[in-house]
């Protein structure tokens, strides 16, 4: 039977789409309080495992990371321009002015 990480040493899943296998750590939490993750992938299990003790490696030297998808700002123009459609039901955006004319 295969034994099971201990907590804290990362994950390592097999992706059915990109037909390859993840790693990922957990580096922390950012200002907001969302977690962030670094992410690294290989073709083999052995391959991204050995990724995965590169970066559990520096992580235990002490160098910091970037994690692998950065936060991007919340951009009222790209992520709410469904609101500005006349098709589209009123929303309640607690950030956002109305769009809608009285």
């Amino acid at each position: 039977m295969v034994k099971r990480r201990s907590r804290g040493d990362g994950g390592l899943h097999w992706d059915d789409q990109r037909q390859r296998w993840i790693a990922t750590i957990h580096l922390g939490y950012d200002g907001r309080g969302k977690r962030l993750v670094k992410r690294t992938s290989g073709k083999t299990k052995t391959e991204a495992k050995d990724k995965l003790k590169e970066i559990t490696r520096d992580l235990d030297d002490g160098l910091a990371l970037a994690p692998s998808r950065p936060r991007r700002p919340f951009q009222a123009g790209r992520d709410a321009s469904h609101c500005r459609d006349d098709r589209c039901e009123p929303c309640e955006h607690p950030t956002l002015p109305s769009t809608r004319p009285p």
